[in-house]
C-alpha cells in the first residue's frame, strides 16, 4: 500500500526528480491512500497508475479537490515541457 504519492516541486533539479523512475515496483502496488490534495502528496499519482492497478482511498473532498489539482498541474507540465523542448 501506498500512502500518497506526491511531486517534487521547487527549482528545476527538483523538477527533474519528478521524471525518474520511482525506487519501488508500481506493479506490487495494491492500493493507493491519499491524505489530501496537495501536489506534494498527491502529483505523481498519475505516473504510478498507469503500471498500478489497484484503487485510490481518500473522502470525497480530497477527491473532487485533487482531481482539479492534477488537471492544473498537467497543464503546467506541458508548458514547462513545451519551454524545455524549445531551449533544448
Amino acid at each position: 500500500m501506498l500512502i500518497d504519492c506526491g511531486m517534487f516541486q521547487g527549482g528545476p533539479h527538483e523538477f527533474v526528480r519528478n521524471r525518474v523512475s520511482p525506487s519501488y515496483d508500481p506493479t506490487g502496488i495494491d492500493a493507493i491512500v491519499l491524505t489530501h490534495a496537495h501536489l506534494d502528496h498527491c502529483g505523481l499519482i498519475p505516473h504510478v497508475v498507469v503500471e498500478a492497478s489497484g484503487p485510490i482511498y481518500a473522502t470525497k473532498g480530497t477527491i473532487e479537490l485533487a482531481s482539479l489539482v492534477l488537471l492544473d498541474s498537467g497543464k503546467l507540465q506541458e508548458e514547462y515541457a513545451k519551454r524545455h523542448n524549445h531551449w533544448a
